[in-house]
C-alpha cells in the first residue's frame, strides 16, 4: 500500500512535465553521458585497470574523479572523503606527506593489496546485472553510495541512481511504502516495486524516475533523519482482511474543510471517534480468530473490549497470549497508509504503557478499506530497539491570583 496523495503528487508532475522538450532533451542527454561512462570504463578495462588508471591523486584521467566529478550528473556521491573509493594517493592527517593511502580497514595491509581488492569486487558488481540480496551488498568491500551508482551506471534496468540510505528512506516514507528489512537494497527494491506497480511509471526509465522523486518529494536533511527512523519493516506487518467498518454502523466520510477554509472541528471529531471505536472492534475480532485458531477458545471467549465502558485504563482491549498470560492492547487507527500517518497519545495511555506488563500498541492503516495492515508493537515505549517520537500537542494551563 502506498500514500496516495504523494503517489499522486509525483504522478501529476510526470504527466505536466514529461512530454516537455526541455525535460526529455535532459533525460536523452543523461541517458547518453551513462552509456559515454560505460563505454569509458567498460568491463574489459575495468578488469585489468592499474591504480593510477583508478584511484584519486595523481591524474583526473581516473576512474574514481569521473565517477564522483566528471559524471556527477549521474548522480551526486559528494560528502565524504576519498577513502570512500577504498585507495588514494594524497595525506591523511596528521601526516601531510602524499603517498598511497588505504581507505578501509580489511581491503589489505598495502595500498597494493587493497586496490586489487577494491578492484575485484568493483568488477564482481559490473558482472552482476541481477538484484542483488541485502547479504550480498553488504559483503561486497566497496562503500555503499560508491557501490550504488557503478549499479546503476551498469545496470540502470535494475537500480535507482539514488545512492544515500537517507534518501532512499526518505521516498520510501513520503510514499508510505513498507519494506522487507534494513539496508540500500530493500529500499531500492520498494521503491521498484513501487514504480513497476504504477502504469505511469512502469515504462519509465529508472533515471528518469529518481529525478521525478528528487523533484517532487525532494528531502531535506532533518525530513532524510527523520525518515531512517520511520520506515516500517514490512516483516513487522500483518496483512488483513477487515471487515467493513460500516456494519458498526459508522461513517467514514469527510471532508472537515476544503483549502484554507475553516474546518469543521465537530465532523472531524466524530470522523476520528468513529476510526478509533472501528480500529478497536478489527483488533478484537483479530484477537479472537488468533485464539481459536490456535485451539484456545476458552480465551477468546474472554477477549474484552474494555475501551467501551472505561476510558481511563490507558489501554482499549484486555486479551492473552497462548499461554494464558494477559495481554492489554493500546490500538491506534487511521484512514492513511502505514508509513504517513501520525497517531494521538494521551499522557494517560504513555504512562501506563511504560509500566505495565504485557502491554502492546498496536496499530491499523487504511482501516477505511476491506483490507490493510497491522502492526504490533510489544513494549513500545521501554524496549531499546524501537524508536518513537513523541511531541507535545496540547497543554493545560493553569491560572491563579499572585
Amino acid at each position: 500500500m502506498s500514500n496516495t496523495a504523494a503517489s499522486q503528487e509525483i504522478q501529476r508532475f510526470y504527466e505536466i512535465n514529461a512530454q516537455e522538450k526541455k525535460w526529455r532533451n535532459k533525460v536523452a542527454f543523461r541517458e547518453t553521458r551513462r552509456i559515454q561512462f560505460v563505454k569509458e570504463f567498460p568491463l574489459t578495462r575495468m578488469e585489468k585497470i592499474e591504480i593510477d588508471d583508478y584511484a584519486i591523486g595523481r591524474n583526473k584521467n581516473n576512474f574514481c574523479y569521473s565517477i564522483e566529478q566528471k559524471y556527477k550528473d549521474l548522480g551526486y556521491i559528494f560528502g565524504s572523503t576519498s577513502a570512500k573509493f577504498g585507495v588514494y594517493f594524497g595525506e591523511l592527517k596528521p601526516d601531510t606527506s602524499k603517498k598511497w593511502r588505504i581507505g578501509k580497514r580489511g581491503l589489505g595491509s598495502t595500498p597494493e593489496q587493497a586496490f586489487l581488492t577494491v578492484r575485484e569486487n568493483i568488477v564482481d558488481l559490473i558482472k552482476n546485472s541481477v538484484l542483488l540480496t541485502q547479504k550480498e551488498f553488504d559483503s561486497n568491500e566497496v562503500s555503499s553510495m560508491l557501490k550504488l551508482k557503478i549499479l546503476s551506471i551498469y545496470h540502470p534496468v535494475t537500480y535507482l541512481p539514488i545512492f544515500s540510505d537517507s534518501h532512499l528512506a526518505h521516498f520510501v516514507y513520503e510514499l508510505g511504502l513498507p519494506v522487507d528489512g534494513k539496508g540500500h537494497i530493500h529500499l531500492q527494491k520498494a521503491l521498484m516495486d513501487f514504480k513497476q506497480s504504477h502504469e505511469a511509471f512502469s515504462k519509465v526509465s529508472n533515471m528518469e524516475f529518481a529525478r521525478v522523486l528528487y523533484e517532487t518529494i525532494r528531502p531535506t536533511k532533518e525530513e532524510s533523519d527523520k525518515a531512517k527512523n520511520s520506515v516500517i519493516q514490512a516483516k513487522n506487518l500483518i496483512d488483513l482482511e477487515l471487515s467493513s467498518v460500516e456494519e458498526f454502523g459508522m461513517s467514514l466520510s469527510g471532508p472537515f474543510g476544503q483549502g484554507k477554509g475553516k474546518v469543521d472541528y465537530e465532523a472531524k471529531g466524530r470522523e476520528q471517534c468513529a476510526t478509533g471505536e472501528a480500529g478497536e472492534r478489527l483488533v478484537v475480532e483479530y484477537e479472537k480468530n488468533f485464539l481459536s485458531s490456535n485451539n484456545r477458545d476458552d480465551l477468546a471467549r474472554k477477549v474484552n473490549h474494555v475501551a467501551l465502558k472505561e476510558d481511563g485504563l490507558g489501554y482499549d482491549i484486555e486479551s492473552f497470549e497462548l499461554d494464558e498470560s494477559p495481554k492489554y492492547i493500546e490500538v491506534k487507527s487511521s484512514k492513511e497508509s502505514m508509513g504517513r500517518s501520525r497517531y494521538y497519545l494521551t499522557r494517560n495511555e504513555y504512562e501506563v504503557g511504560k509500566v505495565k506488563k504485557g502491554y502492546s500498541l498496536y496499530i491499523l492503516s487504511e482501516i477505511s478499506k476491506k483490507k490493510g495492515q497491522l502492526l504490533k508493537l510489544d513494549d513500545p515505549f521501554t524496549r531499546k530497539d524501537l524508536k518513537i517520537d513523541l511531541e507535545p500537542m496540547q497543554f493545560l494551563l493553569k491560572m491563579s491570583k499572585s
